[in-house]
């Protein structure tokens, strides 16, 4: 029984040091380390319902950062001419490509640096997408 008390410690110890390290930045992308470590904190502290409300809300707000820095790559000038650029670019993503790349670990190489990068992020951090104008204005005016 004690063997299996030592794992455990050593399973916590490893999984707080692994957090830590995440929230320092260390190997991971800088914006994605809040997330990865409120899931780990989900299950460290195992309290279900209050963390997975910040992970909720952590990961909506990383799909809002993603959805800004699409919205920066495009050429239009204002709010209102992003927004519906946006949508039809993520409409047209989610119809063709994306069925491609949902179950992938990371982001293809044929897509970085382009606006693809980001609504991959955003698909597949988030589970839903806005698919109203003036919720993607909003967010795009909001960062």
């Amino acid at each position: 029984m004690s063997g299996t008390s030592n794992t455990g410690d050593q399973t916590f110890l490893t999984l707080v040091q692994a957090r830590d390290h995440l929230r320092a930045g260390a190997t991971l992308d800088p914006a994605s380390a809040p997330l990865v470590a409120a899931v780990i904190d989900y299950v460290l502290a195992k309290r279900s319902k209050e963390v997975a409300k910040q992970l909720r809300r952590a990961a909506k707000q990383r799909r809002d950062d993603c959805i800004r820095q699409a919205a920066e790559q495009l050429e239009e000038g204002n709010v209102h001419a992003k927004g519906l650029a946006l949508l039809t670019v993520a409409r047209r993503y989610r119809a063709s490509s994306w069925r491609h790349h949902q179950d992938q670990i990371s982001c293809p190489d044929s897509i970085r640096g382009t606006v693809h990068e980001h609504l991959w992020i955003a698909f597949k951090i988030y589970p839903s997408f806005p698919d109203g104008i003036r919720q993607i204005q909003a967010i795009i005016s909001s960062g």
